[in-house]
């Protein structure tokens, strides 16, 4: 749960959601952990995960997935209560949430696709290929399933990094709620067996 809280709290997005302006305070990272628990709600509730782990056994890498079919998750009683309270403490963040589920992304929404929902590689490995094996592993998984993979981020860095690093292809981009350019990628499953030769190649 604290790589998925760490990666909420690097993103622009959750950022904008829940007011951090500068480094977050107690209150932030108790939102970013509410975000967190939710996304590792959808994992329970039928969706994918794969990790990666460094030698000692300790996760480093995490990618969670959205898959095709899969129902609209729910929130437990718990996340219902901290998003009140939360929206009471701050109306602010109630009307940034509703804009938010707003989108601006539904023209390039793919039912039929398997979505990168979240990313997330520890700080302290970033440059150690991590990242690259979660490429893989996800290539792989939707090669094995026969579905086109989904993905998208608003971190100019990792947009180039999917783009240049990982092969995947740019198949546009919408301006988000919070104002900042959101990149959208994917692959085709035709495209699968080029894209894994050459992440392989890396290594």
């Amino acid at each position: 749960m604290g790589l998925v809280t760490q990666g909420v709290l690097e993103l622009p997005i959750y950022r904008w959601l829940f007011g951090i302006k500068g480094h977050w305070d107690l209150l932030s990272e108790r939102s970013a952990r509410w975000t967190a628990e939710l996304m590792c709600e959808w994992l329970r509730q039928g969706g994918g995960g794969i990790g990666a782990f460094d030698a000692d056994n300790r996760l480093v890498g995490l990618i969670l997935l959205t898959l095709p079919g899969q129902p609209v998750p729910t929130m437990t009683e718990d996340q219902v209560a901290y998003l009140t309270e939360l929206v009471r403490a701050d109306p602010d963040v109630g009307r940034r949430l509703v804009k938010m589920r707003g989108g601006g992304d539904a023209d390039l929404s793919r039912a039929d696709a398997i979505d990168v929902a979240h990313a997330v590689v520890d700080p302290r490995v970033r440059k150690s290929g991590i990242l690259r094996k979660l490429a893989i592993a996800v290539n792989e998984l939707a090669l094995e399933l026969a579905r086109p993979l989904t993905l998208k981020t608003n971190v100019p860095g990792l947009a180039e990094a999917y783009r240049s690093s990982l092969f995947f292809v740019d198949t546009g981009s919408y301006v988000d709620a919070s104002g900042a350019t959101t990149w959208v990628f994917g692959q085709e499953v035709a495209d699968m067996p080029q894209a894994l030769a050459r992440l392989r190649g890396r290594g």
